[in-house]
């Protein structure tokens, strides 16, 4: 080796990096002092010293080679190419690079501009490179393709060729800690560069700073970020490098033995590379050492001013599998007495909120980080379910991070609208990996940033911003009575009035978390104006009864179209918010038939209902995918499903099931004939974060009476909303509610627990329950108890009945 004196102080390194990460790599550089040039994709250019050579190959996280700059020369595509590298390779001294001793082997990378065979390309290197040894020694190194010292690589451009000696040896991005493996994981240099970018490098440790000076560590009020939460960590990658940096972790240090390229590289001084690999490691150990003394246990709620040292670090996940998998990682990854201060569940999305209640109550999530990498596809199974998933996360998010009183409970009006212009409580900054930018498009980030990147093979789409608050009030909350005038229709506009006055007191009392933003304004009230009229949190579906004979048809236009003003005007809402439907008497299954012929599929919006959130669907089907009318039934049903094997016959779009499911069933099985039903279903349940990886949640497309004949499980809680009248094409004969309700509440009993509970409801107007299972069974007329405030309870929409097993 050269000695130090007379060692070059300064080189011409190239670092690279998966493609997508040059501005996190060029952070990172900075952060150890270094100024870089971004050359190309997955390429930057530093001039430094040996010292910066070493801090890239302990410290970084995001590179995956450092080159050293050989020689570069411009070429003329149209001769010879090959002999232009030998050439070129030929005009450097390589033993001042390395020895006889050493091996060595050539990667040669050609633009598709250049015409030359790239494995005679390296053979002409390689023999450039034994000529020069050849003739000042009078032998050569030899060729080693699998394990060489050192790797030559050289770029050949139109334009250019350049000469590189790799001092890196193997890739840097590679940990030692990956022992646990889940589906699709996360490359561990991709999940520090998207920390990197999320701006967690900046999340230094004060007490770390200074060890001398070290008492204390105010992580909460000095930090930039207070906390980090993945909601679906599947191994831990995120939770590991934010740790890692955390700690102040060398990432070479696990190659620092043997596995660099510059170990036999003649500039190398070996007494400058161990004193820093001496000092990463007391750093490191240091820093765990102080995280262990002064962190509180995860989980412990001390006042906001107590000595803490480590951020608030989340990992959650719906697998038990992956959290087992963070466990062993972290063991590998040296960070086993970490695992006390932070916190590992099995959860999934959908309980997120009642997983981060107790620390929103401790202030410790003012400043969270929310970083994660969601199943795009691998886990979920289907491209179907991958946008209710995203939007999901982000309408969670907003719910949990709404408001000061986040997890407390509704507050009164005045002290909400009050709320409503004060700074948010929460500055949550969110990242979020997709597989398609679409799905990124999707998240609630304002001033959104976006990374093209690549996970492995998997083009993808890391979007971060700050997390967009959700303050919004839908039309029941924000109503307010104004003087509104519309010739014609006068009568309409007061009536409306009143009833919406009326109603937005009796929704915001509803015990039901958020109040009622779904619900019947209007029910044909007048008798010129035959309309009901739904709002659905920001939009507004009308459905015009058709006229009797006797009122002339441009009669019944004009006052339609003065309803339609006149809705417009006391909602103060524009005609995209207004959808409307003409609704005639029905036959069989035509209320579930699409309204046009059209292959299009009409827009989905997204409504939330006690806690859960909904796709309805204004335009394709008469009836939107949810019955405002079943609301309160929907309640029954999931406060009857804690801990419950729930059945959901006629399951329609599964909003019984998904509240079930929320309520924390044990399992939920829907059934319907319909396979686009339950497909929607499906994505309803996906929209509230809820896994359906498993064989908790199973959705059936079957005709009900057969499989319910020949299914032989049990259920502590059944419900069937059978449709009045049914000749779909896959049914075998037809079904009437009124004749056929005898044999399938008999068949669902079967099939109900002892100790069980049937919930049966039909929109039948003239329904009368036969006297028969009056005998048989225990059971209570609810009609009055499902009737919500938004209907007449003298003219019931529905008959609702519970029914239970008679008790010997």
């Amino acid at each position: 080796m050269t000695s130090p004196t007379s060692q070059p102080s300064h080189f011409d390194f190239i670092i690279t990096c998966a493609d997508g990460l040059e501005l996190p790599l060029q952070t990172e550089l900075a952060s150890l002092g270094m100024v870089s040039d971004i050359k190309s994709t997955g390429r930057l250019a530093v001039h430094g010293t040996l010292t910066d050579l070493y801090n890239i190959c302990l410290w970084s996280r995001v590179a995956s080679r450092v080159l050293l700059l050989i020689k570069r020369r411009n070429i003329n595509k149209e001769y010879d190419v090959a002999e232009q590298l030998y050439g070129l390779a030929k005009s450097v001294d390589w033993s001042e690079q390395f020895g006889l001793k050493q091996t060595f082997a050539i990667r040669v990378s050609v633009d598709k501009r250049v015409s030359v065979s790239q494995q005679f390309a390296m053979l002409r290197i390689k023999d450039a490179i034994a000529d020069v040894f050849n003739d000042k020694f009078g032998e050569r190194p030899n060729v080693d393709s699998k394990q060489p010292d050192f790797t030559v690589f050289a770029t050949v451009n139109d334009k250019q060729a350049e000469l590189y000696l790799d001092l890196s040896g193997t890739s840097l991005h590679r940990r030692g800690y990956r022992v646990a493996m889940t589906d699709a994981p996360l490359k561990e240099n991709l999940a520090a560069a998207l920390l990197i970018s999320s701006g967690w490098l900046d999340n230094k440790l004060p007490c770390l700073a200074d060890e001398d000076s070290a008492t204390t560590c105010r992580a909460t009020d000095e930090l930039k970020y207070d906390a980090l939460i993945d909601p679906m960590c599947g191994s831990g990658t995120f939770l590991i490098e934010a740790l890692l940096m955390c700690c102040d972790y060398p990432v070479g240090i696990d190659k620092a033995e043997s596995q660099f390229g510059f170990y036999g590289w003649q500039h190398h001084d070996s007494g400058l590379w161990q004193s820093m690999v001496d000092d990463a490691r007391g750093r490191f150990h240091y820093a765990l050492d102080t995280i262990v003394h002064y962190a509180k246990p995860a989980g412990q709620t001390e006042p906001a001013d107590t000595t803490v040292c480590l951020p608030t670090i989340i990992g959650y996940d719906s697998d038990v599998g992956a959290i087992r998998a963070v466990h062993k990682n972290m063991i590998a990854a040296g960070l086993q007495a970490l695992i006390p201060l932070i916190t590992l569940e099995q959860r999934p999305l959908s309980s997120l909120k009642a997983g981060l209640g107790k620390f929103i109550e401790a202030d410790q999530l003012a400043r969270p980080l929310i970083i994660t990498n969601p199943p795009y596809g691998e886990r979920l199974g289907s491209e179907d379910f991958i946008k209710p998933l995203y939007q999901g996360l982000g309408l969670i998010l907003q719910d949990i991070f709404s408001s000061d009183e986040t997890s407390k409970g509704q507050s009164s009006q005045k002290s909400q609208a009050t709320k409503a212009n004060k700074t948010p409580a929460h500055q949550v900054m969110l990242g979020v990996l997709a597989a398609q930018v679409e799905h990124a498009d999707i998240l609630p980030i304002s001033d959104p940033q976006t990374l093209r990147c690549h996970n492995g093979a998997i083009t993808v789409y890391f979007r971060h911003g700050s997390l967009i608050p959700n303050r919004h009030e839908t039309l029941i909350q924000g109503f307010e009575k104004t003087e509104i005038s519309v010739e014609g229709a006068q009568d309409f506009v007061n009536r409306l009035q009143k009833n919406l006055a009326h109603l937005k007191k009796l929704a915001a009392r509803d015990p039901a978390v958020g109040g009622v933003t779904n619900l019947r304004v209007y029910d044909a009230d007048l008798p010129d104006f035959k309309v009901a009229i739904d709002v659905y949190g920001d939009y507004v579906h009308v459905q015009e009864f058709a006229p009797p004979k006797n009122i002339p048809p441009e009669t019944a236009k004009r006052r339609f179209n003065l309803a339609l003003l006149g809705t417009r005007e006391v909602l103060g809402i524009n005609r995209e918010q207004v959808f409307i439907k003409t609704r005639a008497r029905q036959s069989g299954n035509e209320q579930y038939s699409k309204q046009t012929q059209s292959d299009k599929r009409g827009k989905f919006y997204i409504v939330r209902e006690n806690g859960a959130y909904f796709y309805v669907n204004f335009t394709d089907y008469l009836d939107t995918g949810l019955f405002v009318d079943h609301r309160n039934m929907r309640g029954l049903i999931k406060a009857a499903s804690r801990g419950a094997d729930v059945l959901n016959l006629f399951a329609y779009t599964c909003t019984a099931s998904v509240h079930a499911a929320l309520a924390g069933a044990k399992s939920v099985t829907s059934v319907d004939l319909s396979q686009n039903y339950l497909d929607w279903g499906k994505q309803n349940f996906a929209l509230n974060g809820l896994d359906m990886s498993g064989s908790k949640y199973r959705f059936v497309s079957e005709d009900i009476f057969e499989w319910i004949k020949d299914n032989t499980e049990q259920f502590d809680t059944i419900f069937i909303d059978p449709p009045t009248f049914s000749n779909s094409k896959k049914f075998q004969g037809t079904f009437d509610v009124q004749r056929d309700h005898t044999a399938l509440i008999n068949r669902a009993m079967n099939r109900l627990r002892t100790d069980g509970v049937l919930y049966f409801s039909n929109n039948f107007s003239k329904f009368e329950l036969d006297e028969t299972l009056t005998q048989r069974y225990e059971i209570r007329d609810i009609t009055h108890e499902t009737i919500g405030f938004d209907f007449n309870i003298k003219k019931p929409i529905h008959h609702s009945f519970e029914i239970r097993h008679q008790r010997s």
